[in-house]
């Protein structure tokens, strides 16, 4: 018995799934992938729909699968099927793993070497593929923590080149380091290792934290600074938040030396033009800052040791900060190379933090301190208020104007002395 024809519902049933796995299993995934094709792609579906048209009024017109029906299914239906049949199975197979190693490699550029993972894959050439990429990322992990992840990130996504230069740009600089580090690290010898990485990770936490760029670990000295290559416009405020953060988080984490005592860390912080950028030679550079004001919060940080204080902040770092920020005046210094001098204060706390009490009184005490000898009072005259209670005002060293230098940090060349 021959088999039976088929109807015009069946074939326009025929006609109807083959247009639709047709237009799920390509046109549809291809309109995603290739979004900007997507006219052209609209193009070829109004042609195909039209020739399926013409598919579907052969079958009605011949019913009993005449010779026409079947050229129009050998020439049209048949090639189509076996064409959205290999355009699914290469979309299953190449579309979407080659998309999913594409990103993993976009994590790469970025930096976040933590987020790339290894996609196995029934092809050689792509489960190959996906296991270099996530071994380079692996490798990249380590390599990280010889160099800031973070500025890395920034250099890249702003497209600085890696090559020497440098432009002039007004920075906030953060040097900080630990008293007595030289004789506790002879003392400890290699267990002092541990010791300096739990302050170092305090210290650069905290300066990352607050948007700044961790340059250099020189021993136990951070040098870091705040304005690139992120824009900060309130970047002495930021650098003098960081400071008294990082302060508070090692005296808080109870970090001590070999004898019990506690670690202490001193701080200077000054603002100013510097050169910023690719320091160094072709075979080797450095994003970092060099200038005079960098030479000067070197010096700061050392003259804590002379004031017997923890953050001491330059004059233009106390200017730009405003009242973002609470300080007490410490002292008029020189700096060698420079005609006058300069404020440099004591960085107390930030604003709404509970300022002490004993702040105005100690300042007016210093402005009296170091009135010239013509405008002094008479020995016979008191305040207007009154004379000052002598323990509201902390000792301030040293006792009187010496023209001493302050100490010296190497290996800075700029010298802080105080001005006659």
């Amino acid at each position: 018995m021959p088999p039976r024809a088929p109807g015009p519902r069946g074939a326009a049933r025929a006609g109807a799934a083959v247009l639709t796995l047709l237009s799920v299993a390509v046109f549809v995934p291809l309109k995603y992938l290739y979004p900007s094709k997507a006219p052209r792609l609209r193009k070829t579906t109004n042609g195909l729909g039209f020739l399926w048209v013409m598919l579907f009024a052969l079958a009605v017109a011949f019913p009993e699968r005449t010779a026409p029906f079947r050229l129009a299914e050998l020439t049209l239906a048949y090639p189509i099927y076996y064409l959205a049949l290999s355009a699914w199975l290469g979309r299953r197979l190449l579309a979407k793993p080659l998309a999913t190693v594409a990103g993993e490699l976009d994590h790469i550029e970025r930096f976040e070497l933590d987020a790339v993972k290894y996609h196995p894959s029934r092809l050689t050439e792509l489960d190959e593929l996906s296991g270099t990429i996530a071994r380079m990322a692996s490798g990249l992990v380590a390599f990280r923590k010889y160099l800031p992840a973070d500025l890395v990130r920034i250099l890249v996504s702003e497209g600085i080149e890696a090559r020497p230069g440098g432009t002039q740009k007004e920075l906030t600089v953060l040097f900080a380091d630990v008293a007595g580090f030289t004789g506790m690290s002879e003392r400890l010898g290699e267990q002092v290792v541990p010791l300096l990485g739990a302050y170092l990770d305090i210290v650069s936490n905290t300066v990352q934290r607050e948007r700044g760029t961790v340059d250099k670990f020189i021993g136990d000295a951070v040098m870091a600074f705040w304005g690139a290559p992120n824009e900060n416009p309130d970047h002495a405020a930021a650098a003098c938040r960081a400071a008294l953060k990082a302060v508070r988080a090692v005296q808080a984490a109870g970090l001590a030396d070999d004898r019990g005592v506690p670690l202490h860390v001193r701080i200077g912080i000054n603002s100013g033009s510097v050169l910023v950028g690719n320091i160094g030679s072709d075979a080797r550079l450095n994003y970092t800052v060099i200038g005079d004001a960098v030479n000067v919060a070197s010096r700061l940080e050392s003259a804590n040791k002379r004031y017997g204080s923890s953050i001491i902040i330059g004059e233009h770092t106390r200017q730009m900060a405003g009242a973002a920020i609470v300080v007490r005046k410490l002292d008029t210094v020189a700096v060698y190379g420079r005609m006058g001098g300069t404020a440099i204060y004591e960085l107390v706390g930030m604003d709404g933090e509970p300022a002490p009490a004993w702040i105005g009184a100690y300042e007016e005490g210093l402005a009296r301190y170091t009135r010239p000898p013509s405008a002094a009072p008479t020995m016979h005259s008191d305040p207007p208020h009154g004379p000052l209670p002598r323990a509201a005002i902390p000792a301030l060293t040293p006792a009187a104007p010496s023209p001493a230098s302050l100490p010296d940090p190497p290996p800075a060349p700029s010298e802080l002395t105080h001005e006659p």
